[in-house]
This record gives C-alpha cells, sequence and structure tokens, in this order.
C-alpha cells in the first residue's frame, strides 16, 4: 500500500487504486491488475485529511503570529511603502492611532453610560414624586368615603377636562384682543404706506410728463462709454425748472433715462437695480465714492417709539428669487443713509429714506417715448406683425407689405408687465440724530420702471421677419439745487450747463449696464 502521509487528499485515493508505480497516462486510463489490493477504510481516508488540513491551517496561523504581530498584511505593505516610512515606524505609528481611537471609543462610551445614568436618576425621581402625589390624592379619597361622602372620580375629571377647555378659550380671546390693539409698529407702517404710495405716484407722474411735455434730449459723448452705444442701448431727457421769485422755491430738474439690454430678462435689471438701493458695498461701487458711507436698514421697535439701526443688507436670492414678491407692506423699506464729510471740512450728512417695488400691468403707450427719444434698439415690433409672424412662420403677407410705412408709425400696443421701483426721503421716522451730523430734509423722489420689450428685425424691404427680447428700463430723478449730498449735489452732476450728460454720471450709468449684463451671463 502506497504512502499516504505528506499527500493530499487526491493522491490519497490515486494511491489507494494504484500501486504507486503508474505512470501520468496510467493515472488518465488506469491498467486493469488482476492481484487483490489491500484497501484501508474510507472513514480513515477521510479523517487524516481533515487532520491534514487542520495541520496546514496552523501552519500558516504560526506563521503570521512568529513575529509578535509584526507580520504585515499586503495592504498595510503598500500603505507603509506610499508613506515611506520603516516597517518599525509604520507599526509604532498604527499602534499610536489604534490606541487614540480606543481611547477616545471608551470616552464616548463612558460620557454615554454616565448621561444614561443621570436621566435613569431624573426619570426615578420624577416616578416617586408621581407615586407620593397618587398616594396623597387617594388617601384624600379614602378620607371622603370615610365620611360618608360620595366620590366619582370619572366625573370630577371630566369637570378638570371643561374647565382646561374654558381657560384655553379664554386665553385665545386675550391673544386676539391684544393683537388688535393698534401699536406704534402698526401706525407707522400706515404712515410708511402712504410715502410709498406718493413716491410710486410721482413716477407716474414723471414718466407721463416726459410723455407729454417737450423734454430735451441730453448730449451723450461716446468717449466717456466702454459697454454702451448712446442711441442705441441709452438716451436722456430733461427739463429744467427755474426758481419762482414770489414763493422762495429752488430750481429743480426733472430727468429721465432709458436704457435696452438686448436678450436680458428683465429679473436681472431689476435685481441690480434693487441692490443699488440696499446694499452698501455695491452703492460704493456703482458710484465709485472716495470716502466712507454707511447704508443700514432701519428697524421699528413696537415697545417704544424708537427706531434703531440694523446690520448691513444683502440682497438675498438671484434674479429668480428677487421676483417672487408681493406687494403689501412686507416689502416697504426704511434705509439709513450717511456720508462722511470730515475731508470737506463739513459734518457728515445723513438721510432717511424710504423705498418700495411692485408689480403692475402697464400699458406700453403709457411708457415709451417718441422713436426720436427712445434707444433704437427698444423701439419694440407692431403687434400686428408679430401675430402674422406667429401665424405664418415668418411668411409676410402682400398686404402688410403694402402697409409697412403706415405699420412703421405705429410702435406701441398692449399691455405689459412691469415692476416699479421708487424712493423718496421720509420725515417721519422716529430716528434719533446722530452725534455731528447733519440730517438732509430736502425733497428727493426717484424711481424706475421695468418692463420686457422686443426688438424688431427688418429685411431688405424694411419688413419685420422676426424679434428678439429686450429688457428696458425707464428712471426718473426729481432733483432739487443743492440737494446735500456729495454723491448727488444738484442737477449739475448729472446734466451740465451745456446739456450734455456728465462725464461722472456716464460712468456710472455704463457701469450699471456692464453689471446687468454680467448677471445675465453676457459679459465676463
Amino acid at each position: 500500500m502506497a504512502e499516504y502521509n505528506e499527500l493530499d487528499f487526491d493522491d490519497i485515493i490515486f494511491a489507494v487504486f494504484s500501486d504507486g508505480t503508474a505512470s501520468a497516462s496510467d493515472r488518465d486510463e488506469p491498467k486493469v491488475k488482476n492481484e487483490v489490493l489491500e484497501v484501508p477504510p474510507f472513514n480513515q481516508i477521510k479523517t487524516h485529511h481533515l487532520e491534514l488540513q487542520n495541520h496546514q491551517l496552523k501552519s500558516k496561523i504560526n506563521l503570521n503570529t512568529e513575529n509578535d504581530g509584526n507580520q504585515l498584511t499586503i495592504a498595510e505593505a503598500e500603505e507603509q511603502q506610499k508613506s515611506g516610512l520603516s516597517s518599525s515606524e509604520w507599526l509604532q505609528r498604527r499602534r499610536d492611532q489604534i490606541a487614540r481611537a480606543s481611547r477616545k471609543a471608551r470616552q464616548k462610551r463612558r460620557d454615554e453610560i454616565q448621561k444614561l445614568t443621570v436621566e435613569n436618576k431624573r426619570l426615578k425621581t420624577e416616578r416617586m414624586d408621581h407615586l407620593q402625589k397618587i398616594e396623597g390624592l387617594e388617601e384624600k379619597v379614602r378620607e371622603i368615603r370615610s365620611q360618608g361622602q360620595a366620590v366619582d372620580v370619572q366625573l370630577e375629571n371630566e369637570l378638570l377636562w371643561k374647565q382646561l377647555e374654558e381657560h384655553k378659550m379664554f386665553i385665545r380671546g386675550v391673544r386676539r384682543l391684544i393683537d388688535g390693539v393698534p401699536t406704534n409698529t402698526v401706525a407707522m407702517k400706515q404712515v410708511l404706506k402712504q410715502g410709498t404710495n406718493y413716491a410710486v405716484t410721482t413716477v407716474h407722474s414723471l414718466i407721463s410728463q416726459s410723455i407729454r411735455d417737450d423734454w430735451k434730449v441730453a448730449e451723450l459723448k461716446s468717449e466717456h462709454f466702454r459697454h454702451i452705444k448712446p442711441g442705441a442701448n441709452l438716451t436722456v431727457t430733461y427739463k429744467r425748472y427755474e426758481a419762482k421769485l414770489d414763493d422762495n422755491s429752488k430750481s429743480k430738474m426733472h430727468i429721465r433715462i432709458d436704457c435696452a439690454w438686448p436678450n436680458v430678462d428683465v429679473r436681472h435689471v431689476l435685481h441690480e437695480y434693487w441692490r443699488m438701493y440696499v446694499e452698501e458695498e455695491y452703492f460704493m461701487h456703482m458710484f465709485a465714492t472716495d470716502y466712507n458711507v454707511k447704508l443700514r436698514p432701519i428697524i421699528l421697535s413696537d415697545k417704544s417709539n424708537i427706531a434703531v439701526l440694523g446690520e448691513p443688507a444683502l440682497v438675498s436670492g438671484n434674479a429668480e428669487e428677487c421676483e417672487k414678491i408681493n406687494d403689501d407692506d412686507d416689502h416697504i423699506r426704511t434705509f439709513y443713509y450717511k456720508e462722511d464729510c470730515k475731508s470737506t471740512g463739513d459734518v457728515d450728512r445723513d438721510w432717511v429714506y424710504i423705498l418700495t417695488r411692485r408689480q403692475r400691468e402697464l400699458a406700453r403707450s403709457t411708457l415709451l417715448l417718441p422713436k426720436s427719444k427712445t434707444p433704437s434698439l427698444g423701439n419694440s415690433a407692431p403687434r400686428r406683425v408679430i401675430s402674422s409672424l406667429n401665424k405664418n412662420k415668418g411668411v409676410v403677407k402682400k398686404r402688410q407689405q403694402r402697409n409697412k410705412n403706415a405699420q412703421k408709425e405705429v410702435y406701441a400696443y398692449g399691455k405689459t408687465k412691469s415692476w416699479i421701483c421708487a424712493r423718496s426721503t421720509e420725515g417721519h421716522v422716529p430716528l434719533k440724530n446722530m452725534p455731528d451730523t447733519k440730517r438732509n430734509q430736502t425733497p428727493f423722489v426717484e424711481g424706475a420702471i421695468i418692463w420686457p420689450e422686443e426688438v424688431p428685425k427688418e429685411n431688405e424691404d424694411h419688413v419685420v421677419v422676426d424679434v428678439t427680447p429686450c429688457a428696458r428700463i425707464a428712471e426718473v430723478i426729481a432733483v432739487s439745487e443743492n440737494q446735500g449730498f456729495r454723491v448727488l449735489e444738484g442737477p449739475q452732476s448729472i446734466i451740465d450747463c451745456d446739456g450734455a450728460l456728465t462725464p461722472r454720471y456716464s460712468m456710472i450709468l455704463d457701469r450699471f449696464y456692464y453689471l446687468v449684463m454680467k448677471a445675465a451671463g453676457l459679459a465676463s
């Protein structure tokens, strides 16, 4: 019988059915011999195979542990090579990491056990208190019953629930009564609402006057602009009002600024224009002030007739979120504006103004100036031609070709969804005068109407074949002589004595035009 002490199970099976001297070919096709082989029992063969596997497993375990835990696995060896440390240094660092993690885990478990112990003690204490109260109540019930009086516990509970309901109704009534009592904040909001209504009405009035009256067109010098094309993207009109000797009035000027952005959503114009009202850093960047400017929201106190300044405001969200507002008291803002005038040898000047923004549907005919005074980019296509384009896919009818001259004279139809922003001087806010500061009370109104428009595209025959979107803004300013601000001293800060837009204000408009294009992703 062949030896099988150091063989695996397959070799043992082969040894059982061969004489141990067969060749490789004999294994595939064993020869049949007549002699009888001595075959060991199969259970003995299986038992020996299991002992052999156990012996090999113990040998592997001894190989992995013969260096007292210093044997590295393949992954650990690769990590040790990447770290650049020796085997002993890497093992020491690894042990330190494991020790720190173990200490942290043990400490966490101790903290949790301590918290649970404290909570358990608290619950036990509360349970004991409740049990004592229940025992006391039961003792009172027994005393009452011992005196011969009937006690209905269920009835007593129902009476207690009824009393609780009555108390709740009483508290709700008191809350309604308190909420209905007039407060300083409610009254002040009503006053501010009237102030914003006045500002919005003034903006509408100035827009109407610019269309009805013969306002002059200001000269725009192209060398003062980098991004705006005068006449195409921008036009400025104005009208002077001289002072009257009989009523001691000051001379003033009404100014209208029209600007157009091609392929720009009106929400971007609204977002950037509103930021100029409320953000301090944005205002200083827009007007390029070389002196400090303080711009803070005013917070009204309900407990006392005092207003305080808040933290610097930021316009939250993007242009899409800026559109999601409603016309209510929550969108009326009051701000405090202060200029540093120490460099000029004068005291600082401050100003309190109120502002609002609202959404309205306005007729285009109440917004657009004649074509000679309107940016050429913003002249809208006639509605009849636009309807024909949508219906016939760009094919203009012969009848429209015959009447093209008449159609070019008509350029405003229907209503458009518009945004109205306005701000004005406010003197009713109970804000205390700051030390070494002069409060400016001169009336000042500024606002804008922002709306979408269509830009017509004409072929060689001057027939409109397509339209592209365009964002429009018409800003109006009512400024008096000696307005009292460093940023805006008076009409001469916008229109010079020759009727031209000043270089500084040209730079401001050009920067605002660029920031809107950048917000829309059309400028870098």
